[in-house]
């Protein structure tokens, strides 16, 4: 087909289309008020709660300085909002869905953290709750969670006095 018979069609299909007064009201005008009303449904609501951030709980029943370390990082990230509780409140939480996943570093988990960078044994573990049928907070437990304590670990050893007793008493045992 050659072109000049292509631009005769489109231009005839044209001037159909704007001649019938509802295919254009229904073609245009129905997509933008369906749009906008469904933007009004589910636009954001007047809770104070930044939209985006997903609740996270985090326990730290360790307090030590890579544990803090940690918690600052995951509470410094702009789609993360961090509340420090203790262990069963933040169980609850989770089962009640105020929270979407909560953190527990357990006593130790410093110590361990640092121990298994030399040695490879008794690696810390964090315990961690998620609601299950909140799917972008359980992927990023699962995706992005496992690389934050390692390099905490690895920058609390760059300090001299802490990260030399460490090693020696990894080399010892």
């Amino acid at each position: 087909m050659n072109i000049t018979a292509i631009r005769a069609l489109i231009r005839n299909d044209l001037r159909l289309y704007r001649s019938d007064r509802r295919a254009v009201i229904v073609g245009i005008l129905m997509p933008i008020l369906i749009a906008a009303f469904f933007g009004y449904l589910f636009g954001q609501n007047s809770s104070d709660e930044e939209a985006g951030k997903v609740p996270i709980a985090v326990v730290d029943e360790d307090g030590s300085a890579i544990t803090r370390a940690i918690i600052t990082q995951i509470a410094g990230d702009s789609m993360l909002q961090v509340t420090p509780l203790a262990r069963e409140a933040a169980r609850e939480q989770v089962r009640k869905g105020t929270q979407q996943a909560a953190a527990i570093f357990p006593k130790g988990f410093g110590e361990q953290s640092v121990a298994a960078l030399f040695t490879g044994r008794d690696k810390p573990h964090v315990e961690l709750f998620v609601d299950p049928s909140q799917a972008m907070s359980s992927g990023w437990c699962r995706e992005c969670w496992p690389s934050t304590p390692c390099r905490r670990s690895a920058k609390r050893l760059s300090t001299a006095r802490w990260g030399a007793r460490t090693c020696s008493r990894c080399w010892q045992s």
